[in-house]
């Protein structure tokens, strides 16, 4: 019964966001955002020390306001995605550089047999970015977490998810998918900046603290070379978002075997970092990223 109530909640938000105008749809959720930061205090709690580790130049009235400004964010990532989800918004509406972006990936991917290995974060609107490229040539073999509500996520997640292509893989069955898709040649997607645990982990840094960060992506690269590519999108302060794609460093020459898991698994971090920075209220600083236990 709690699912069936979960699933007809959800469906009535995307109904909601499909009929209500546009302009009370983004009022509506920034609000809801403000009423969730206030309920979930403990979540302001988590996001304000995580940024205070980070930022530590920064008073703590600054910090708090940029802990509400990131539950503002995810509201309206969830805004974006559901006007998406129901048509009302096209990538042209949502992307400003989407050409430019498709050019720079085809480049990027040459002649080189192998297929992409995309890697994002939980920055900016990921669940967009997967969606464009699946539109535009380059579907995607995406990993991503099983909905602990099977009606919402076979009826409502998995079909928007694969809607242009893409394919979903889900975490528990995720390292035999990915060898199964790399070795077809296909693209994949990862999302490794959330805890994973110390499994299948290294110990590395990130905004200057120690955590378990997954091996997933150099053990991937390492066994069927692909073209490795940092990838997120950005939204700007027209709304819109901007396809930032980061250049992955050569591997340098004489590495064993784990000193290459550990050099490309810290590279992406350091990439993260680097695009968490230029607009910090977008990555997902609610979450326990650096919890070791």
């Amino acid at each position: 019964m709690k699912e069936k109530i979960q699933y007809f909640l959800a469906l009535g938000l995307i109904k909601f966001a499909k009929f209500a105008p546009k302009s009370f749809i983004f009022a509506f959720f920034d609000k809801l955002a403000l009423f969730a930061s206030w309920k979930l205090s403990r979540r302001v709690k988590v996001a304000q020390d995580n940024l205070r580790a980070a930022y530590p130049q920064k008073s703590e009235s600054e910090l708090h306001a940029l802990a509400i400004e990131n539950f503002r964010s995810i509201a309206r990532t969830l805004t974006d995605t559901l006007l998406f989800y129901n048509g009302r918004l096209k990538f042209d509406d949502l992307i400003s550089n989407g050409e430019q972006a498709l050019e720079r990936v085809r480049k990027l991917k040459g002649d080189n047999p192998h297929g992409i290995l995309f890697f994002t974060a939980h920055f900016g609107n990921w669940e967009i970015l997967a969606n464009f490229f699946g539109a535009n040539g380059f579907p995607v073999s995406v990993v991503g977490r099983r909905s602990d509500n099977e009606l919402i996520e076979e009826r409502l997640v998995a079909p928007f998810r694969e809607r242009y292509g893409n394919d979903l893989i889900y975490k528990d069955d995720a390292m035999r998918r990915l060898v199964q898709a790399l070795k077809q040649g296909r693209n994949v997607g990862i999302l490794p900046d959330q805890k994973p645990g110390p499994k299948n982990s290294l110990i590395t840094t990130f905004f200057g603290r120690q955590c378990y960060t997954t091996k997933t992506i150099a053990s991937l690269y390492l066994k069927f070379r692909p073209v490795l590519i940092p990838i997120f999108a950005r939204r700007g302060e027209d709304d819109r978002y901007e396809i930032v794609i980061k250049d992955f460093p050569p591997l340098p020459e004489g590495l064993n075997k784990d000193e290459a898991e550990l050099f490309i698994t810290q590279k992406c971090n350091d990439i993260f970092e680097e695009v968490v920075r230029t607009a910090p209220q977008q990555w997902f600083w609610i979450h326990k990223r650096w919890k070791m236990d």
